[in-house]
């Protein structure tokens, strides 16, 4: 494989609103956090926190971190990262989310050399919402949605791989729901301390693209990324964007 993109909708926009007093029931100083201080407002909490850089980041960090994992292990690159990064956008014309509508993100990859992107809207193959398009030497690929329920073409699901290919893990079970599935093999790697079909290790892999992804868009500038040392390399302004002060009382 030498290119694969990502396409998914883009973010939402929405409207102004008006700052308000949070219900009784929320504790709006304990809902944000170590995060800025920010008056409460409708539009900024619940399911819409999603479209804030201080709480959600975008689709890229909600279900990009899904379809980027499958990426990534397809690849065989779940324990590396790439070594640049840039990222343009379309902000939002209104309202007061922050995260870009539209947005085009590149990585550039190597050893071995590849490109991964994201694109919202980008090309929506077979009327698929979001997906990713993978392309080798010979064929290309579509795998449509991420980790929480994938699916992809015949070609693909009638393949037989030779004695000494690879075999994909199956997480075997009875729960027909992914989600339940991947909580059931989670417990029982508690009780077995046996490694879950995805690591923690490898999961801080896959959300530091979308993560690195939203700085440099933040920056408007291209950024070389260490996959190794997990900083920009020599840019302290951008190094100042993966650990941004909490606010107090909150510490690490």
């Amino acid at each position: 494989m030498n290119r694969v993109e990502v396409w998914h909708e883009n973010n939402w926009t929405g409207d102004w609103g008006e700052d308000q007093e949070p219900p009784p029931e929320l504790d709006w100083d304990l809902w944000l956090g170590p995060a800025r201080y920010v008056p409460y407002n409708p539009l900024r909490c619940h399911f819409n926190f999603r479209w804030f850089m201080d709480f959600g980041g975008g689709f890229i960090r909600d279900r990009g971190n899904h379809v980027l994992s499958i990426v990534m292990w397809c690849m065989d690159q779940d324990h590396t990262g790439p070594v640049s990064v840039e990222a343009t956008g379309q902000p939002s014309p209104e309202g007061i989310y922050d995260v870009p509508v539209t947005m085009e993100v590149k990585w550039e990859f190597r050893n071995p050399d590849w490109t991964l992107t994201w694109s919202q809207p980008g090309a929506r193959y077979n009327d698929i919402p979001w997906g990713a398009k993978y392309y080798g030497d010979r064929d290309t690929l579509i795998v449509s949605g991420g980790d929480a329920g994938c699916d992809t073409e015949a070609k693909a699901k009638e393949y037989r791989p030779p004695a000494d290919g690879v075999r994909v893990p199956f997480m075997e079970s009875a729960i027909e729901d992914v989600t339940a599935r991947h909580r059931e093999n989670w417990l029982r790697c508690i009780r077995t301390r046996e490694q879950p079909i995805m690591p923690v290790e490898v999961g801080y892999r896959v959300v530091t693209l979308a993560i690195i992804a939203n700085i440099a868009y933040q920056l408007g500038r291209p950024l070389k990324w260490d996959p190794v040392g997990q900083r920009f390399l020599d840019d302290e302004e951008a190094n100042r964007f993966l650990a941004q002060p909490y606010r107090a009382p909150w510490h690490l």
